[in-house]
C-alpha cells in the first residue's frame, strides 16, 4: 500500500478507536441514566458497527490502490464498483444481525457504522479551527 494512503488510513482507524472508547463511556452513562437501555447491548452494538466500519475503511484503501494500479478505466471502475457492493452488503448484513439478535442495539450499531464519517468530519473541523 502507498505510504501516504496507509498513513491516512491508520490515522482514521486510530480516530475511530478513540471514538469507540469515548462512545463506550457515553453509552454506559446513558444506560445508567435510562435503565431500559441495556449497557451491554449498547456497547456491543457500537463495537460491532465500529469493527465493520474499520473493515470498510481498510477495504476502501485496498480497493483504491488496486483501482489506481489498473491501467484501463473500465477495469478500474468495475473493480471499485464491486468493492462498493461488498461494503454495502457487509453493512446491511450487520444491521440485519443487530436487528435480529438481542445482544446488539440497532441504533448503537448504526452509530458505529457511521463512525468513520464522524471521525473524518471532526478531523476536518479541527483543521479549520
Amino acid at each position: 500500500m502507498d505510504a501516504k494512503l496507509k498513513a491516512q488510513t491508520q490515522k482514521v482507524v486510530k480516530g475511530m478507536l478513540v471514538f469507540g472508547v469515548i462512545g463506550t463511556v457515553l453509552l454506559c452513562l446513558i444506560s445508567m441514566l435510562f435503565p431500559k437501555y441495556g449497557m451491554l447491548e449498547l456497547v456491543l452494538g457500537l463495537w460491532l458497527g465500529l469493527l465493520v466500519a474499520i473493515a470498510n475503511i481498510v477495504l476502501i484503501a485496498l480497493n483504491l490502490e488496486k483501482s489506481v494500479d489498473k491501467g484501463k478505466k473500465l477495469q478500474a471502475g468495475m473493480s471499485y464498483y464491486g468493492g462498493y457492493i461488498i461494503r454495502l452488503v457487509l453493512a446491511a448484513a450487520v444491521l440485519i444481525l443487530a436487528a435480529k439478535v438481542e445482544y446488539f442495539n440497532l441504533l448503537s450499531t448504526a452509530l458505529g457504522l457511521i463512525s468513520s464519517q464522524i471521525v473524518i468530519f471532526i478531523g476536518r473541523l479541527i483543521k479549520k479551527i
